[in-house]
């Protein structure tokens, strides 16, 4: 499994892991449902092709941004 959840700490600004998913999809849906329900930023990281460095997807109250 190498898509992880990340939380980002809002005094540290340091990302913190949440968990680790098999599918990409289901990953960017935990982390809209934190995001909605907390108002914090969540972000995707998708190491799953190391050649091609890793797919980032930040996610804001319950929103894909990027």
């Amino acid at each position: 499994m190498k898509i992880e959840l990340e939380h980002k700490d809002t005094e540290t600004h340091k990302w913190h892991p949440v968990a680790t998913f098999r599918f990409a999809h289901m990953a960017v849906e935990a982390g809209r449902a934190f995001s909605k329900w907390d108002q914090h930023v969540y972000r995707v990281v998708d190491k799953r092709w190391p050649n091609e460095g890793d797919e980032i997807t930040i996610i804001r109250n319950g929103q894909v941004a990027a």
